[in-house]
């Protein structure tokens, strides 16, 4: 499986300290659409869903917080 890539992980982190892919966007100077798309890859990639998407609002389901610790430490070893 290839790894998720940098701007994937960058959209998911955004999305989920805001709670929402619409201030991600803002965040990180792209459309609501784009971060939707990273958001849908990585689900694809890791065959799980990452959000529970509902009224605005978006929060991670528990393969979430487990992507999300993921994305942190990568973060880490990245820089």
């Amino acid at each position: 499986t290839p790894r998720p890539t940098t701007v994937a992980l960058e959209a998911f982190e955004s999305a989920a300290r805001h709670g929402s892919f619409t201030r991600a966007a803002t965040e990180l100077h792209v459309t609501q659409g784009a971060v939707s798309r990273q958001i849908r890859q990585l689900e694809e990639q890791f065959n799980t869903r990452l959000f529970d998407r509902g009224h605005g609002r978006v929060t991670l389901t528990a393969a979430g917080t487990v992507a999300l610790e993921f994305a942190e430490r990568s973060a880490l070893i990245d820089n």
